[in-house]
């Protein structure tokens, strides 16, 4: 899992220099979506089990 996370950002970082040698502004703006995604699929993933049961982090 950790492999597979650690391909996936040298990947997308990867892209974003190749445009960021074509276009800067265009690195940026692409950087800025990638960025939304992330934390987009971050927030959307289940809780992982091995967090403290009964509590989500969350203020009462």
């Amino acid at each position: 899992m950790v492999t597979a996370l650690a391909l996936e950002i040298v990947f997308v970082l990867l892209v974003v220099a190749g445009v960021a040698m074509l276009s800067v502004p265009g690195a940026l703006i692409l950087a800025g979506v990638l960025g939304v995604l992330a934390v987009e699929r971050a927030t959307a993933r289940p809780p992982r089990p091995d967090s403290v049961s009964g509590t989500t982090g969350e203020a009462p």
